[in-house]
Formats: structure tokens, sequence, C-alpha cells
């Protein structure tokens, strides 16, 4: 199959934001106003769960409990390599571990994240556990004729199953007053994006006017939920409201950034080894940059000149993820291979 090198450029674009976010986060302990920055970053996580909807929207999945192995070895080796290696340093500089938390640590490596009930330095390892679920669905909902249903069935559609997943993330909260370990909303992100690229054609003049509108609704959720968040700042339901809003408002926005990107980034002449850098060290660098700027271990505070301690963060990250990608690369390789 021919290599897409425009996902290559979104993917590394996502992981800009990914980091952006988090370097943001830390600093608003700081600099209040850093919060407005990391309020919308994470349009980027939105981002990589569009790529992999798009990527899986186009291909016919023959063998799936092989698929699925190779798909969950190679998210799962680099991760869990990162969560032992960062538990040897961790207990030789500042010690303290107990079993517990080793325990919970290995299984958020393992893409347990969601479920554990410590996930203690490992949150941003959430997204392992959402999108291995996402990836066990493919093969299931590939057999759904999507093309089918007129254009009200399908967008209808559409919004009943999102309507449903928010129901599984709330209802429990609202009904038992207590929390499920999912946020069912979070597959939206994967599935309505799959739906539209099963549906149509990326480079169709279709779905160009449906993004137009969509890009358009965009924009007015953009506004409203900034009036809301940060004019009015409402409480009690119409604070949930809004936040529900804020939700789906980055969804979609990650959405339609995804869509436009990918037509500019075909539009134009890719550099090919910046793509394969890109390809090849974007995730190891979602794995290791928390490590270095967020939680109590971040670099970032421990220097007088905040810039200073973001680059030499971003520095550590770097190494960091070279290290974690030179050590996985050949034991990914001979898992696959064993899997052919």
């Amino acid at each position: 199959m021919k290599k897409d090198y425009s996902i290559s450029c979104i993917r590394g674009i996502a992981t800009l934001l990914v980091v952006g976010i988090h370097i943001a986060q830390r600093l608003s302990l700081t600099y209040p106003r850093a919060s407005l920055i990391s309020d919308w970053g994470n349009i980027g996580l939105v981002m990589f769960f569009v790529i992999s909807a798009f990527l899986y929207s186009k291909r016919r999945i023959e063998k799936p409990v092989i698929w699925f192995a190779k798909r969950y070895f190679e998210i799962a080796i680099p991760s869990i390599i990162v969560v032992v290696l960062f538990l040897i340093i961790y207990q030789m500089i500042v010690g303290g571990l107990y079993f517990e938390r080793i325990i919970n640590a290995i299984l958020s490596g393992l893409g347990f994240e969601e479920f554990v009930s410590d996930p203690w330095m490992f949150v941003q390892l959430w997204y392992l556990s959402y999108i291995l679920i996402c990836y066990l669905s493919v093969p299931f909902i590939q057999k759904i004729k999507f093309e089918k249903p007129n254009e009200l069935l399908f967008w209808g559609g559409i919004i009943l199953i999102t309507i449903a997943l928010q129901a599984l993330s709330s209802l429990p909260e609202i009904l038992l007053k207590t929390n499920v370990p999912l946020s069912w909303a979070q597959f939206v992100r994967f599935f309505f994006p799959y739906a539209v690229f099963r549906r149509y054609s990326i480079d169709s003049k279709r779905l160009r006017k449906i993004m137009m509108l969509l890009s358009g609704l965009s924009i007015i959720t953009i506004a409203l939920t900034c009036y809301l968040r940060y004019i009015i700042i409402p409480k009690g339901t119409m604070a949930s409201v809004a936040e529900l809003l804020f939700i789906y408002t980055k969804t979609l926005c990650g959405f339609v950034l995804f869509y436009w990107l990918y037509l500019l980034f075909g539009k134009i002449k890719h550099n090919v080894r910046l793509c394969d850098f890109s390809d090849k060290y974007s995730y190891p660098v979602y794995l290791t940059h928390c490590l270095f700027i967020m939680y109590n271990t971040s670099i970032i505070n421990r220097f007088n000149n905040t810039v200073v301690g973001v680059i030499v963060a971003l520095i550590c990250t770097a190494i960091a993820s070279w290290f974690v990608e030179l050590i996985t690369t050949p034991v990914k390789k001979r898992i696959i291979y064993l899997l052919k």
C-alpha cells in the first residue's frame, strides 16, 4: 500500500498540539492565561482518533485476530517499556514505590489505564484504552453498509449514536451517583469520522459541501462555547451543558481540522524524510513527554527561567523518545514476524 504522507504531516501536527497542551497546563500554574491554550490544545488528541478512523475506514480486515494482535503489540510494547524504565529510574532517584502502584503502572502501560485505581504518573495513557477498544470494533463495524441509508437516516443515525454514547457516560453518574470506568462519549471521536469516511470519498464534492457546513457549525459552537466558558461562566446544570458543548465542539473541530489539513497536504510537495521522522517518533514523544513536563517529575519549574525549563524538558523528551524507539523497534519486528 502506497504511503500517505498527508497522514504523516497531520500526525506530526497532532503530536505537537498534544505536547503544547501539556506545556500550557504546566505553565498555567504560574501563568493562568496559559489555560486558554491548554483548554483547546487537545484537539490534537481528537485528530489521533480521526487519523485511525480514516485509515481503517479504507481497509478490509481479513484476519481480525492477527490484525488486532499486531496493532496491540505495536502500541503496548513501547508503552510498557516507557513505564518499566520510568519505574526503575523513579525508584533509584526518588524511591517509595509500593506493590499496588507498580502493578497499576504496568497495567497502564499494557493499555488498561482507564481501568486502574491509581494511574499515578501515566494518566496520558488513557488514550491507549480507548483506541484499543476502537480497534476491537473495526472487524465488526466494517460489515455495516454505511453507503446504503439515505442522507436523513445516515445523519439521524449518527446523532442517535452520539446521544446513546453520551448517555452511557452520564446516566450512571446521574442515576446511581457513581462513575463508570469509560467515558463512552470519547468513542464519538472515532466512530463519527469512520462512518463519514466509509460513506464518502475524502476528495468527493459531496463531502466537501458537508465539511463546509460542519466548518460553519464549528465556528458557531466555538463562539458559543467561549461565551459560556469565559464570559458567563454558568453554574449548576448550565455548567454541565456548557462543558458538554465544549467537549463536542473540540470533537467537531478536530474532525474539521483533519479534513482541511488532509486536502492542504495533498496539494503540496512532502519532505519525505521529515514525514518518516514524524511517523517514527510521534508515538514515543506522546508516551514520554508528560514525564518531563507534567506531574512532580516536571523539569520545567526546576529552572528560574521558564523558557530554559521548557527547552530542557523538550530535549529530555527527544532523548527519551529516541531511546524508546531504539529498544522497541527490534522487539516489535520480532513479534510481528512471529504473527505472520
